[in-house]
């Protein structure tokens, strides 16, 4: 009897186990595949210069990007500055295309990005980030690790490329906003190597099958980044 107590027990254990080995083989497989953990260290905050297609107008993009779950878009549509930012906290939008220069607290979803970035695993065992291996998809005929990720900034559903490692898709849900409720899928490819470090070129955001935008990324470089540039100035 007491040893096939030690068997059950085993059995109800071994799922458990099983996850959290995979979780780990994924995400040691994705920080070797994008350069390792020094390479992302010293790319934890980076400057990103390129061009954004949406609404037929090809619009120059800048991105500002710190480590942890830091983002700022700075973009010019039509003589108009739209600034799109989150501090790993809060989200938020400046759009004078919107009828208003104040600036408005937004899903994460809506920054590119949405604040959960490379770095995401080197967090992992920390209050607040939680990981949970789903298991393998299959979509559009490629095959991906999905693992859900919760962080101080957000939610989402991230996919990793059985061939290559690298983080390929994520899922975020849209929390607030008139597209509240609806799921913004973001897409990364075009990986280019930077001093060691692997760097997606091209991002592209979908939702309900329609593109939101479509970024190209043409520089990426090493800065340093105040912490007051993300963080949502007063009215």
């Amino acid at each position: 009897m007491k040893k096939m107590k030690y068997i059950l027990i085993a059995i109800l254990v071994l799922p458990a186990t099983l996850l959290a080995q995979s979780t780990e083989e994924v995400a040691e497989r994705y920080l070797n595949a994008i350069g390792g953990e020094e390479a992302i260290v010293a790319f934890s905050e980076s400057k990103m210069v390129g061009s954004m297609s949406m609404m037929g107008m090809n619009i120059p993009v800048t991105m500002y990007v710190k480590s942890p779950g830091k983002v700022r878009v700075e973009s010019q549509v039509m003589g108009q500055s739209i600034i799109q930012a989150t501090n790993g906290e809060t989200a938020w939008m400046i759009n004078p295309m919107m009828g208003s220069t104040a600036p408005q607290k937004v899903s994460a979803s809506e920054v590119s990005d949405a604040g959960i970035g490379d770095d995401v695993f080197l967090h992992m065992g920390e209050e607040g980030y939680s990981f949970e291996y789903k298991g393998e998809s299959t979509i559009d005929g490629a095959d991906y690790y999905h693992i859900y990720i919760e962080a101080p900034s957000g939610k989402q559903d991230h996919y990793y490329s059985k061939d290559t490692g690298l983080r390929v898709m994520v899922e975020s849900k849209v929390t607030a906003g008139p597209s509240a409720g609806s799921t913004v899928t973001t897409y990364f490819s075009d990986y280019k190597e930077i001093d060691g470090y692997k760097v997606p070129h091209s991002i592209t955001a979908k939702t309900g099958g329609s593109v939101l935008m479509d970024m190209t990324i043409t520089t990426v470089e090493k800065a340093t980044i105040d912490d007051s540039t993300f963080e949502m100035p007063e009215n």
